[in-house]
């Protein structure tokens, strides 16, 4: 069964929906930025550690659990379609992140849901297993527009730029997708669905069969079409 949620439904103070879409870097691509009034921001950089249950029950069904520089955090992904921007909640609370993966593997694991103090707990307790982890050192930039940019060079040597809108609300995900589209223009970038994400091309590259399971499933696009 697919990840979804309610449309419309309101979140929570630790819920954001991130609104997205991927492009190639092209060479001298800060300069355009630049051109364009874009304010660079601090760059940052962050090592992701993924988790999933023993037979992949969390990320089959869309949900990443990361752990972001020591710091937990749930994200539920939308089935991919033909629409090149992409919208997905993320979850930062440790109780709403067990309390949305206890929902969702109790029926198989019945023992999770015992009381866990902590995302921790029951990672240790419920035997998930590591699945990714990488570096990434973000270049940011902030258009005028509030559309953030980021530039992302993987620890593994895969770089990817984001276009990326924070909402709170589904109501509010058509008008950041039309705000996506109109600063893509803008920059003479085009984004693409079938661009990987860098988990995705981590997955692609160190672990072929789950990453198969995954395009099945319509979370990951297939990269040998």
């Amino acid at each position: 069964m697919a990840a979804e949620w309610v449309s419309g439904s309101p979140l929570s103070s630790s819920q954001m929906i991130e609104v997205e879409s991927k492009f190639r870097v092209p060479p001298d691509f800060e300069k355009v930025l630049k051109l364009k009034g874009a304010k660079l921001m601090p760059q940052t950089t962050f090592t992701d550690v993924y988790f999933d249950a023993p037979n992949h029950e969390l990320s089959l069904n869309g949900h990443w659990l990361r752990k972001r520089n020591n710091k937990w955090e749930l994200k539920i992904q939308k089935l991919k379609n033909e629409r090149w921007i992409e919208s997905n909640r993320e979850i930062e609370d440790e109780n709403e992140i067990l309390n949305e993966i206890i929902k969702r593997l109790l029926s198989l694991y019945p023992n999770i849901g015992r009381d866990y103090k902590s995302v921790e707990d029951m990672v240790q307790g419920s035997s998930f297993k590591q699945i990714a982890c990488f570096t990434t050192n973000r270049t940011v930039y902030k258009m005028p527009d509030g559309v953030v940019v980021d530039l992302d060079q993987a620890s593994f040597g895969y770089q990817v730029g984001e276009l990326e809108v924070l909402v709170s609300s589904e109501k509010s995900v058509e008008v950041a997708k039309e705000l996506i589209q109109k600063t893509a223009e803008l920059l003479g970038i085009e984004c693409r669905l079938n661009i990987p994400s860098k988990l995705e091309e981590y997955v692609f590259n160190n672990c072929r069969s789950h990453h198969e399971q995954l395009v099945k499933c319509g979370f990951f696009v297939n990269q040998q079409s």
